[in-house]
C-alpha cells in the first residue's frame, strides 16, 4: 500500500479498548439509551422495545442496508469496510440513501453482530481493509447494535463512527469509551437553513457542541457544500473550524443534488471562493481519493456505487478523483 502523506492522520486501534468484562455492562447503557430512547437530540422518548418508533423510525431490530469496501475515502481511510446501518435522525433534502431513513423502512438485512464482526476481521486480518466505517442514515440510530458489532471484534481493526453529530451527550460519552476515530458531517451553518434542507432545529448549537467534546487528534470534519449557500453555510462551517477546531483535518466532498431540485452542485466560481477562503483560515484539507494496493485483488475493488432512483435518473456515489474528472472531461466535452 501506498505510505500516507505525512499531513494524514493516524488511524490505529486504541490501547485502553474496552475488555471482555467491560462489555455487558456498556452495551445495557446503550440498551437503556434507547428506551426510552435518548440517543439523539430529539429526545424523543421512544420506547423502542415495546415497538415504539420515534422520528427516525428506528427500533429495537437494527437493520444493515449496505456492507461493502470502498477505496474512495481520504487516504488514511483507505481502504474501508463500510457498514451502513438503516434510519435517520435528519431529512436532508440532497441525501443519497434516502430510500434507506425513511421510519417506515423494512429493508436491508437484519443485523447479526456475530457473523458481521467474524466477516470484518477476517478482512482485516487479511490485508483488505484498513478500518471498519459504521455509518448510516445515522449510526446512533441504531446504537446498541453497532456496539455489538464492535464488541465482537477479535482483531485490531480501527473503528471509525461516521456520524451527523446530532447524537446527545450521553450517547458520545459511551462512543468515546469504544470508537477510535470520528468523521463527522457538518453540514450547515445555520439553523435556517438546517431547518429548511434537513428539518431540525438548533442543529448549529448541538453539532459544534459535540465537536468540541471529541479529541482534535480523533477527528475528521467533512463539509458538503451546497451551490447557494457559500456565505450562510461553507463560510461559518470555515470560521468555526479555524477559531476552535484548527488542527482537525477538514475535506469537502462533492454535492449529488436532489432530484426536486432543492440543491445544487457548486459553479466553479464557488468552488474558487471555497479554496481561497480555506487556505486563507489555514486549515488542514484533505481530499477522498484514489488508493490502490499492489496485490491482484486491487484490480477487483470495488469503488463507486452506482445508485438509479425510481425516476430513472442514475448518481454515483464514492467516486475516485481520475473518475471524477474523467467523467467531467467527458460531460464538459459533450
Amino acid at each position: 500500500m501506498s505510505p500516507r502523506p505525512p499531513t494524514q492522520p493516524v488511524l490505529r486501534r486504541r490501547a485502553d479498548r474496552p475488555g471482555a468484562d467491560d462489555w455487558p455492562a456498556l452495551l445495557a447503557t446503550a440498551r437503556e439509551l434507547e428506551n426510552p430512547c435518548n440517543c439523539c437530540c430529539r429526545h424523543c422518548g421512544a420506547r423502542r422495545h415495546e415497538g415504539e418508533r420515534g422520528y427516525c423510525g428506528a427500533t429495537s431490530s437494527a437493520r444493515v442496508t449496505k456492507a461493502f469496501v470502498t477505496y474512495g475515502e481520504e487516504a488514511f481511510l483507505n481502504p474501508a469496510s463500510m457498514l451502513y446501518f438503516a434510519h435517520c435522525d435528519l431529512r436532508c433534502a440532497y441525501c443519497s440513501n434516502a430510500d434507506a431513513i425513511r421510519d417506515d423502512f423494512t429493508g436491508g438485512a437484519p443485523a447479526d453482530p456475530t457473523v458481521l464482526a467474524a466477516a470484518i476481521d477476517d478482512a482485516f486480518r487479511a490485508g483488505k481493509i484498513t478500518s471498519l466505517q459504521i455509518l448510516g442514515g445515522e449510526p446512533t440510530c441504531s446504537l446498541s447494535s453497532a456496539l455489538a458489532v464492535i464488541a465482537g471484534l477479535r482483531s485490531a481493526v480501527p473503528v471509525v463512527w461516521n456520524s451527523n453529530f446530532c447524537f446527545t451527550p450521553a450517547a458520545l460519552a459511551l462512543l468515546d469509551r469504544v470508537v477510535d476515530f470520528y468523521v463527522a458531517d457538518l453540514k450547515f451553518g445555520n439553523d435556517r437553513c438546517a431547518r429548511e434542507l434537513c428539518d431540525l432545529d438548533h442543529y448549529w448549537p448541538t453539532v459544534t457542541a459535540n465537536l468540541r467534546r471529541v479529541d482534535p487528534a480523533r477527528l475528521l470534519v467533512r463539509h458538503l457544500p451546497l451551490g447557494g449557500h457559500g456565505d450562510c453555510c461553507c463560510k461559518p462551517v470555515i470560521d468555526f473550524l479555524r477559531r476552535e477546531l484548527p488542527r482537525v483535518p477538514v475535506s469537502f466532498h462533492q454535492l449529488i443534488p436532489d432530484a426536486a431540485g432543492r440543491t445544487r452542485c457548486l459553479r466553479d466560481d464557488e468552488w474558487h471562493r471555497l479554496d481561497q477562503l480555506v487556505a486563507q483560515a489555514g486549515l488542514k484539507r484533505l481530499y477522498a481519493d484514489f488508493c490502490l494496493r499492489d496485490d491482484e485483488s486491487a484490480a477487483h475493488a470495488f469503488v463507486s456505487e452506482i445508485v438509479i432512483r425510481k425516476d430513472g435518473s442514475v448518481m454515483v456515489q464514492d467516486l475516485s478523483a481520475p473518475l471524477r474528472n474523467l467523467l467531467k472531461t467527458l460531460h464538459d466535452t459533450n
